[in-house]
């Protein structure tokens, strides 16, 4: 962790303290889709990005993704290191009603929308 110490540090307390106050202070309108996208301008603000500290193997640390659930609809939101658009899986009354497990595979490329 080789900014130890600066303002704004990568250390768990800093980005711990970082996300509340960012929570605590932000404003937002009160619609899912507002909060959805509060909630991830959040965690953003405190996530780890490459090269920014390197583990004792070498090795980069990462937020590999970031996620939240609306409970009340049933509806799981991620988004991943290499995509930024938010992805969401829904929890369907057959798939509550299913005695498997279902499986998505994470959505990790870039989607890019093209306006031309």
């Amino acid at each position: 962790m080789g900014t130890l110490g600066l303002p704004g540090d990568n250390s768990s307390t800093s980005r711990f303290i970082r996300a509340a106050f960012n929570k605590l202070n932000s404003t937002c309108k009160t619609d899912e889709e507002s909060s959805l996208t509060q909630f991830f301008h959040i965690l953003d603000s405190v996530s780890m990005l490459g090269g920014t500290v390197i583990t004792s193997n070498g090795k980069s640390d990462i937020t590999t993704y970031s996620c939240c659930i609306n409970t009340t609809k049933g509806i799981y939101y991620y988004k991943t290191y290499t995509n930024n658009q938010i992805t969401a899986i829904k929890l369907t009354t057959q798939a509550k009603k299913a005695t498997t497990l279902s499986i998505y595979n994470l959505t990790e490329s870039q989607q890019i929308k093209y306006e031309n």
